[in-house]
């Protein structure tokens, strides 16, 4: 597909915004918080059968603490989006990060199934609210062309990491540290890749807003005009069906149920 011609004219620009290594290190940041976000989000499952034993938990609390991160996700990820066309979506990653990479950290500190729920959930906010943005920051750093792309090796990340090889690693690791530290250890990632997004991610003008678009409209929008696309509300019926499955069988298949 050959680029449009108001992309065109970005990609030759001197403007650093449009420059290809704007583009690969943007997309490489936002790739890799999104796949801290699946490690942060799944590492508790294989070390379940520990919290078991040491937390006295049960597999009816496994469900509590899995249930709630995917809940209170849900509910930011409604309206984070829009927050991020208000105030700009490198603060809604940058704060994102910070603030689920920080509760990551102290799920190390629970002393039972409350506390571990508790900081689950607000995990859960914070991580619902980075994922809309870091996905809008990818498109605003890819050209037209690229957006299939790039946002698939984004979105490839979380199940890479978070499903693939975030249990091979906490399964070696409780062998020479205990759960806690494993825990704060996966925070530490998540703050350097902050500190770069908030470097290197730019705050883009309604003109290169709108080269994203097929229409390049920039033009302000009812949110409920998106449902005249088709393929709108066919996506969020694949969604539902996809991330149910997905929550339940990462849940139970990695703890033997």
């Amino acid at each position: 597909m050959s680029a449009t011609p108001v992309a065109a004219e970005l990609a030759s620009s001197p403007d650093i915004v449009r420059l290809r290594y704007y583009e690969r290190n943007a997309v490489l940041l936002m790739s890799i918080g999104l796949g801290l976000v699946g490690i942060d989000r799944f590492l508790i499952v294989p070390m379940m059968p520990v919290l078991m034993r040491d937390l006295k938990l049960d597999y009816q609390d496994l469900g509590h603490i899995t249930g709630a991160v995917a809940l209170t996700w849900g509910v930011t990820a409604l309206f984070a989006g829009r927050l991020a066309d208000r105030i700009g979506y490198r603060y809604v990653v940058v704060w994102g990060l910070v603030v689920f990479s920080t509760l990551a950290g102290l799920s190390g500190l629970a002393t039972g199934v409350v506390s571990l729920i508790i900081l689950r959930a607000s995990m859960g906010l914070a991580e619902g609210a980075f994922v809309p943005a870091s996905i809008v920051a990818t498109i605003d750093a890819s050209l037209p062309e690229r957006h299939g792309r790039n946002v698939g090796i984004q979105q490839m990340m979380p199940a890479l990491l978070g499903l693939g090889l975030a249990p091979i690693a906490v399964t070696q690791l409780l062998k020479v540290m205990d759960w806690p530290w494993i825990f704060l250890m996966v925070s530490v990632p998540g703050f350097a890749v902050a500190y770069l997004a908030q470097k290197v991610l730019r705050v883009p003008s309604p003109k290169e807003i709108a080269a994203h678009s097929m229409t390049h409209d920039a033009a302000t929008h009812r949110w409920h005009e998106v449902f005249a696309y088709r393929n709108v509300p066919l996506g969020i019926a694949c969604q539902l069906c996809w991330l149910s499955c997905i929550v339940v069988v990462a849940a139970c298949a990695r703890t033997g149920l």
